[in-house]
């Protein structure tokens, strides 16, 4: 396959997938974040109904709750009763991390843990903490002043992970004296959004796989209408300075020889005048496939024109190319045409001028050196030619 098949065909089948895996790239994260959008927004709304219910169970025994701040002591009936109660709500809800209370005491706060084992490691129960400006202090505060439940959004804590927060207001006779707090864990959460996650593109990779299976079943035959034209299969003349620019720069790079045959077919115009069009493009057909089986497999060939082409010949220089031309000058010469249908048989031949690259050469000097070297040989016609500047 030669560099711009090649190149083209990378560039067919990888752009698309590019924006196929652009797209799905957007897609999932646009899917990730409003799934996680929606479940940290319900996960919130529980941990607010959580806070409540917390709230409400202090509030159907609040002279016990009373008297237990006034004591302040782990391991009272009250306190037991209480670990119970919430334990049961945890097991309910295995994502509620911590469970507390905290007592309205001017610019401080009592906390009523009710983690056992948080308790015992950073607050007794019952320990007085100063607020400081905390997103959370900041909540509790304000679910003191209004008497609104609240949510403390997503917030990282380095020794306790990633939670939601809820607070809602205790009261007794009509007035706020605290609050119940709950903190909900959501690193599970976020674990089974990066699982899902690892689904989609999974299901993105298969897609991917599937799309680069089309493309590669398909990418020769939409290329070679692209690229090639479709009755003589030689490249189309619009690519002609891409392939000769291509050719001159790989030659230069490697310091090797590199040249052009220009081919016009003789007298074509009296195929077209005594046999007509449609055989005419027989003849062209027949030419173009000696020419195409003529040349080596790296040999690029184009169709420049009605009945002219252009070869474009790596790695040889005028000697070797002149030989190639001759090669496929006798080839067509002895070649007969049938139209067996309408009684027609043809020979024709062609004339061919060949040129080099030398050290200023670009692809229109070399397409011009080749077409001086094609009208010398027009002269005799059925002749290979050269021009060397």
């Amino acid at each position: 396959m030669d560099s711009l098949f090649r190149w083209t065909k990378i560039k067919f089948i990888g752009i698309p997938l590019i924006i196929v895996a652009a797209i799905l790239g957007v897609l999932y994260a646009l899917s990730y974040y409003y799934i996680k959008s929606l479940i940290i927004e319900r996960m919130q709304e529980d941990t607010k109904s959580i806070a409540i219910a917390l709230a409400y169970v202090v509030e159907s025994d609040i002279e016990g709750y009373n008297n237990f701040i006034e004591e302040r002591k782990a391991g009272t009936p009250y306190f037991n009763k209480m670990l119970d109660t919430f334990s049961r709500m945890r097991e309910e809800n295995n994502t509620i991390k911590y469970i507390y209370t905290i007592r309205k005491s001017g610019s401080n706060r009592t906390e009523f843990v009710l983690d056992a084992d948080y308790a015992t490691a950073q607050y007794p129960a019952g320990s007085t903490i100063e607020f400081v400006e905390t997103l959370t202090d900041n909540v509790t505060r304000d679910t003191m002043e209004t008497g609104v439940a609240r949510v403390i959004p997503p917030t990282y804590y380095p020794d306790y992970g990633t939670l939601i927060g809820g607070s809602a207001p205790i009261f007794h006779n009509g007035e706020v004296i605290g609050t119940a707090g709950v903190d909900v864990d959501i690193n599970t959460m976020y674990e089974l959004l990066n699982g899902f996650l690892l689904l989609l593109i999974g299901a993105g990779l298969v897609i991917l796989l599937f799309c680069l299976a089309v493309l590669l079943k398909s990418s020769n035959s939409i290329l070679q209408d692209v690229l090639k034209d479709k009755l003589t299969n030689a490249y189309n003349k619009k690519y002609t300075d891409k392939i000769l620019h291509s050719g001159i720069q790989d030659a230069r790079k490697s310091k090797k020889d590199y040249s052009v045959l220009m081919l016009d077919l003789d007298h074509f115009k009296n195929v077209n005048d005594t046999y007509g069009h449609l055989f005419g493009d027989v003849v062209l057909a027949s030419v173009a496939k000696i020419i195409a089986d003529s040349i080596r497999k790296e040999d690029q060939f184009i169709r420049y024109g009605g009945e002219e082409f252009v070869v474009a010949v790596p790695n040889a220089d005028t000697k070797q190319a002149a030989a190639l031309a001759e090669r496929i000058r006798t080839n067509i010469e002895q070649h007969e045409i049938y139209d067996r249908a309408n009684g027609i048989c043809v020979r024709i031949t062609i004339s061919i001028g060949v040129t080099g690259l030398n050290e200023e050469a670009d692809p229109f000097k070399l397409l011009k050196l080749a077409d001086d070297a094609l009208y010398k040989a027009k002269e005799t016609r059925n002749a290979v030619a050269t021009c060397v500047e």
